[in-house]
C-alpha cells in the first residue's frame, strides 16, 4: 500500500490499517514510561480557596436580560449563561472528590498510544446511529427531553460531576405570513405615489406557522418618515453625514449590506435616532444575490433586536410594539434611491451597482413624499436546556478540555448528529476508565448546549464578573463539533493557529471512512484532507480556516482568549449533494479525529501547542494586509513597520520557546507546569485590554466577528483589514487615519505583550 507523505514527523508508527479497522496508527510523542511514583499535585485549589462558592448561591435561573449598553457583551458571551451554571456545579463538586481515589501514576508519564488505539477501536458508528435515535424522538418539549437523556447518560456512565439541565430563554420574531411587512412611498395624504401599484416589501421564508404548537405573540409597528441613505452605516458613514449637515434622527435609515453586520448596522441605526431602518443587497457587493438560501436576518437576530427595541414579552403585556426594520430587495431599493432629492449626491465611494445616482437625501425630489414602513411580527419564546457532565483529570484537575456540541439549533441546522458524537465519545472514554483504571492528566468537560451560537442572535445575561477570569486561567481549549457531517468529502477545520499541528496529528490517526480511498493511497483522513484542500500559503499541510461563522467556540476565542477550534466532515464546491450518511461511518471519523485531539490535549505532558505556526500565521496576515493595501499605506505613512517589527520579536520568542520544551525536565512538575501556563496564557493576551477607537472594541485582537465581503478570511486582522478598506473609500480619511493608527497601537500591544508571556528576552519595538 502506498505510504502517503507526512509533514509532522511526530507520527513514528504509521497505522497498517485492516478490514475491519481492528488496527489503526499510533502516535508516539515521547519515550518516557509510565511509573508508580506519587501523583503530583500542583497547584490545586482547596475548598476554602474556592472562589466560585459565592457566584453558585446567585446563579439561579435566568431569563434573558438585556440592556442596551451592555449589548455587545451579551452578544460575545451568547449561549455562555447555561454554561456557567453547569461548569460552576461540575468545579465544585471536582473539588470535593476524594483525593483517595486519584490514579497513581508518575509525572513522567506521557500520552499512551495504547489509549489511542483502545479509543479509535472502541468509537463505533452503529452506536451513534443509536444515540441518534434516541435524541430524534419528537416531543412537544424536544430541547428539554434531549437534555435529560444526555445527563441521564452521564449519569450512567458514572461522570465525576454532571450539572444539573440549564434552561435559557430565547426569543424569535417570525413574519406573519397572514399580514406582510410593507414599505411603501405615500405623499401627504398617506396615499402610495407608485403609478404601478406596487408595494415594496421583503420576501422570507421565515414566516410563522399557524399550525406551531407554539404559542406566539403578535407585534406591530407602523413608522413614516424622510428618508436618508447611510452607505453601509459604519461609523464613518455616520461622521460623514453629521459633517455635511445631514439629519438622520426620526429618518428612516436605507443602507446597503457588505460591510456591517445586519444585527450591528440595525443597532447602530436605532441608537442613532433613526426612526427605521431598510437594508438592501447592492449587487456590487453580492452579484449572486439570488442563490443566497437564507435570510440576512434570521428569527433568532430578529428576535435580539426585539428584545433590544421592541417588545420583549410574548403574553400580557401592554406594549405591542416591534423593531421597524425590514430588508428589500436590490429592484426595490433602487426605486427609492431614484425618487429620492438629488440636491444631495453621495461621494464615489458610496455608489454601487444600481442604475441611480445613490442620493443621500434627506428626503424625496417630490415636496410631501414619505417613506412608511408597516411590520407585523410574531415573538415566540423558546426554552432551550444544556447540561454538563465531567471526568476529573488525575494530576492537573484543574485544567479543562472543554468539549462542545449542540443537541438544537437556532439557525436550523441538523445538530443531532453532532449531539450523538459526543455521547458515543462519552461512552468510549469511560470504557476506558471501567477496563483499564484510565484517567486523563487534565479534566475533561463535555458541554451539551441547547442551542448553537449565532453571530448577532440570542444570549443571555454576561457574567463575566463573576467567572470570566477562571475559564481565561484554567481552560486548555475549547473543541467544538455543531454540525458533525455536511458532506462525504474531506475533513473541514476551523480553528487558531495553536492548533494546527494537535489537529494535524489527531487526523492522521483515524483511518480514511471512504471505502476507495486507502487503494488510492490515502489511508487516513489526513491524506484526504491535504489531497483535497491543501493550505493556500504552504501545499505540504492542509487548509485550516479562520474560526467564524456560527458556533459556540465563537464565544470561547473572541471573548475569553481560548484556543478554539470547529470540525466536520464536508463537500467539496464540485460535489452535487444529497449525501446521507446512513451507516454513521463518517460520524464515526469526526468522533474519532475529535477523541484523538481530546486525548492529546487532555493527556499529553506538554500541552500540544505550535507556537510557531501562530507566529508564521501572523507574518502571512501582515504581508497580505501590507500587499494589499500598499497604497493606503505609503499615502497616509502608517506605521506598520511597528506591527512588524512586533511580529518579528514574537516569531524569535516562538522558536526559542518551542526549543525549551524540548530541553525541559519532564521529571520536574513544577517546571512543567509554568511552561503549559505560559502556552495557556498566549491566546489570552491577544485580548484587548484597554480601550480602542471601536465602539464596541473588538476583543482579540488577531480574529474578531467583523463581518465585510471584502477581508480576507484567509489571514487574520479582519478589523485592520476593514479600516484600511474604509480609509481607500471613506471621505474623511483624517478621521479613519487616526482610528486605523490606534488599533495599529492597540496590536503591537497585544503581540508585545504574548511575545513577553513567553519568557524569552526580546527587545520590545519602539512605539
Amino acid at each position: 500500500m502506498k505510504e502517503s507523505s507526512q509533514p509532522y514527523k511526530t507520527i513514528s508508527n504509521r497505522l497498517k490499517e485492516d478490514n475491519d479497522m481492528s488496527s489503526v496508527p499510533l502516535m508516539t510523542l515521547h519515550n518516557s514510561k509510565r511509573g508508580g511514583d506519587d501523583v503530583h499535585d500542583s497547584d490545586q485549589m482547596t475548598d476554602e480557596d474556592d472562589p466560585l462558592e459565592s457566584v453558585l448561591a446567585r446563579m439561579k435561573y435566568r431569563p434573558q436580560n438585556y440592556r442596551s449598553q451592555d449589548f455587545w457583551t451579551s452578544l460575545m458571551f451568547s449561549g455562555v449563561t447555561c454554561f456557567v451554571i453547569g461548569f460552576v456545579v461540575s468545579y465544585v463538586l471536582f473539588l470535593s472528590i476524594d483525593q483517595n481515589n486519584k490514579l497513581v501514576q508518575t509525572i513522567e508519564h506521557d500520552a499512551n498510544p495504547q489509549i489511542a488505539s483502545t479509543l479509535l477501536q472502541e468509537l463505533s458508528g452503529r452506536s451513534i446511529g443509536k444515540f441518534v435515535g434516541v435524541l430524534s424522538i419528537s416531543s412537544r418539549n424536544e430541547s428539554r427531553n434531549r437534555a435529560l437523556k444526555i445527563r441521564q447518560h452521564f449519569l450512567n456512565l458514572g461522570f465525576d460531576s454532571v450539572s444539573p439541565i440549564t434552561p435559557t430563554d430565547v426569543t424569535f420574531s417570525y413574519y406573519d405570513k397572514n399580514k406582510p411587512n410593507l414599505v411603501t412611498v405615500v405623499d401627504e395624504n398617506a396615499y402610495n405615489v407608485d403609478d404601478n401599484g406596487r408595494l415594496l416589501h421583503g420576501t422570507t421564508d421565515d414566516s410563522y406557522s399557524s399550525d406551531s404548537d407554539m404559542q406566539g405573540f403578535h407585534v406591530s409597528t407602523d413608522v413614516k418618515g424622510t428618508v436618508v441613505y447611510v452607505n453601509f452605516g459604519r461609523e464613518s458613514d455616520f461622521k460623514f453625514l453629521e459633517k455635511s449637515n445631514v439629519v438622520v434622527k426620526k429618518a428612516i435609515i436605507l443602507a446597503r449590506l457588505g460591510k456591517v453586520s445586519p444585527v450591528e448596522l440595525v443597532q447602530r441605526c436605532l441608537h442613532k435616532g433613526a426612526a427605521g431602518v431598510i437594508l438592501f443587497a447592492d449587487p456590487q457587493q453580492y452579484p449572486d444575490i439570488k442563490k443566497r438560501n437564507k435570510p440576512f436576518l434570521s428569527p433568532s437576530q430578529l428576535g435580539l433586536l426585539q428584545v433590544m427595541h421592541g417588545n420583549a414579552a410574548t403574553e400580557g403585556s401592554n406594549n405591542t410594539s416591534c423593531v421597524p426594520v425590514q430588508t428589500l430587495s436590490a429592484e426595490d431599493a433602487e426605486f427609492i434611491l431614484n425618487e429620492m432629492s438629488a440636491n444631495d449626491p453621495s461621494p464615489d465611494s458610496w455608489r454601487g451597482n444600481l442604475k441611480v445616482n445613490y442620493q443621500i437625501g434627506p428626503g424625496f425630489s417630490t415636496t410631501g413624499w414619505e417613506l412608511r414602513i408597516q411590520v407585523n411580527m410574531i415573538n415566540v419564546r423558546k426554552t432551550y436546556y444544556s447540561v454538563v457532565g465531567a471526568i476529573r483529570g488525575s494530576h492537573e484537575p484543574d485544567r479543562y478540555v472543554l468539549l462542545g456540541s449542540s443537541h438544537g439549533s437556532v439557525s436550523g441546522d441538523d445538530t443531532v448528529g453532532a449531539a450523538a458524537s459526543m455521547m458515543e465519545m462519552a461512552r468510549a472514554f469511560n470504557v476506558l476508565n471501567a477496563n483499564q483504571g484510565w484517567r486523563p492528566r487534565r479534566s475533561i468537560v463535555f458541554c451539551s448546549w441547547g442551542f448553537n451560537f449565532m453571530q448577532g442572535s440570542a444570549s443571555s445575561v454576561p457574567l463575566s464578573e463573576d467567572w470570566g477570569y477562571i475559564m481565561r486561567e484554567k481552560a486548555v481549549a475549547y473543541l467544538g463539533v455543531d454540525v458533525a457531517v455536511r458532506g462525504n468529502r474531506t475533513l473541514s477545520v476551523a480553528a487558531t493557529p495553536l492548533l494546527s499541528k494537535a489537529v494535524f496529528d489527531a487526523s492522521s490517526l483515524v483511518p480514511n471512512p471512504a471505502t476507495r480511498s486507502p487503494k488510492e493511497g490515502l489511508v487516513t483522513v489526513y491524506d484526504t484532507w491535504i489531497k483535497t484542500s491543501p493550505s493556500l500559503f504552504n501545499t505540504k499541510i492542509p487548509q485550516i480556516n479562520n474560526v467564524k461563522g456560527e458556533g459556540n467556540f465563537q464565544t470561547f476565542l473572541y471573548d475569553l482568549g481560548i484556543p478554539s477550534i470547529d470540525l466536520h466532515y464536508a463537500s467539496t464546491k464540485n460535489d452535487d449533494g444529497g449525501f446521507v450518511d446512513d451507516d454513521f461511518r463518517y460520524h464515526r471519523a469526526i468522533a474519532q479525529v475529535w477523541a484523538m485531539l481530546t486525548w492529546l490535549l487532555a493527556d499529553s505532558l506538554m500541552v500540544p501547542f505550535d507556537i510557531k505556526q501562530y507566529a508564521t500565521f501572523l507574518s502571512q496576515s501582515v504581508n497580505s494586509v501590507s500587499l494589499q493595501y500598499e497604497k493606503e499605506i505609503k499615502s497616509n505613512a502608517l506605521p506598520l513597520l511597528q506591527l512588524e517589527d512586533a511580529i518579528h520579536n514574537f516569531t524569535i520568542a516562538a522558536e526559542a520557546f518551542q526549543k525549551k520544551t524540548l530541553l525541559v525536565d519532564k521529571s520536574k512538575p513544577l517546571a512543567m507546569r509554568i511552561m503549559n501556563d505560559q502556552q495557556l496564557r498566549l491566546e489570552r493576551a491577544f485580548l484587548h485590554h484597554h480601550g480602542t477607537h471601536m465602539s464596541p472594541p473588538p476583543r482579540h485582537a488577531v480574529f474578531s466577528p467583523v463581518e465585510s465581503i471584502s477581508v480576507n478570511s484567509t489571514v487574520g486582522f479582519a478589523t485592520l483589514q476593514n479600516l484600511m478598506d474604509d480609509l481607500s473609500a471613506s471621505p474623511l480619511s483624517a478621521l479613519v487615519r487616526t482610528q486605523v493608527e490606534a488599533h495599529l497601537e492597540s496590536l503591537v500591544h497585544c503581540i508585545s505583550s504574548a511575545t513577553h508571556g513567553l519568557g524569552i528576552p526580546i527587545q520590545p519595538p519602539v512605539l
